[in-house]
């Protein structure tokens, strides 16, 4: 399982490995007992995908009277666009949601109103500018500031050598263009640029406003088990409102 949070003021990558317990109690899956999680009657809610215990300094992210930071996944309407509020360690309030109404049979008939639950570990995961290979991969989190004029010229250099940049069928027409305009990852189709999903937020309107903390994507053998066949691999991205803490979920995927 792929999970990622990120920080972005101290430049500290943490990996989640599933089936193994921690000592902080992070769960994937399990029971969805929050109120709030169906905005639309008749309709299915959606899923919990991760619980979070916020005390464990890897997660990076607090919310006021909350110790429990729940991810949610719209899967059954397509992985749409959420937006929601985590009122408490039980309750969230959903703000936003792209489809009003489940998608027939999707991701797949008889799909769990439940994901089976799975401990979970956060790991941290090496992240040096210095490495051409580390500072390509999360340039989209955390930019280029950290790396020295040496430092960005290794990079340039490395995106040629590697084949990442390829004069003759890149849309950019040198190294660095490449990277300062083109390259956006670890997020495989652009760095998001959504707006805080609460009405009564300043940042409501504001693009690129909100903070890319986590990015979900399972492995690809064990993808089709989680999602089933019609969805291929997801990038699941969480952000956060630094204003007022409220989350939204987006999907991208290859």
């Amino acid at each position: 399982m792929f999970l990622e949070l990120y920080h972005p003021a101290s430049r500290q990558v943490f990996r989640g490995k599933r089936g193994h317990g921690s000592e902080y109690g992070h769960v994937f899956g399990g029971a969805s007992d929050y109120a709030g999680l169906a905005a639309f009657s008749g309709e299915p809610a959606v899923h919990l995908l991760l619980r979070l215990n916020t005390t464990d300094p890897a997660v990076g992210v607090t919310i006021p009277g909350v110790q429990w930071l729940p991810l949610l996944c719209a899967i059954r309407y397509g992985a749409c666009n959420l937006g929601y509020r985590v009122i408490s360690d039980r309750e969230v309030k959903i703000l936003h949601q792209g489809e009003t109404k489940a998608w027939d049979g999707f991701p797949y008939d008889k799909y769990p109103e439940r994901l089976p639950a799975s401990p979970l570990v956060l790991e941290e995961r090496a992240y040096d500018p210095s490495n051409p290979k580390h500072a390509c991969f999360y340039a989209g989190v955390f930019g280029y500031d950290a790396l020295s004029q040496e430092q960005f010229a290794d990079l340039a250099r490395f995106v040629v050598e590697e084949g990442i940049f390829d004069p003759d069928i890149s849309d950019w027409e040198t190294p660095d263009s490449y990277l300062r305009e083109g390259n956006s990852l670890p997020f495989t189709q652009g760095s998001p640029v959504d707006d805080c999903p609460d009405p009564g937020c300043r940042n409501h309107g504001r693009a690129s406003s909100l903070r890319t903390f986590a990015i979900f994507q399972e492995g690809r053998p064990e993808a089709r088990d989680l999602w089933g066949p019609n969805c291929g691999s997801l990038q699941i991205l969480y952000q956060i409102c630094p204003a007022c803490s409220a989350i939204r979920t987006t999907n991208q995927s290859d």
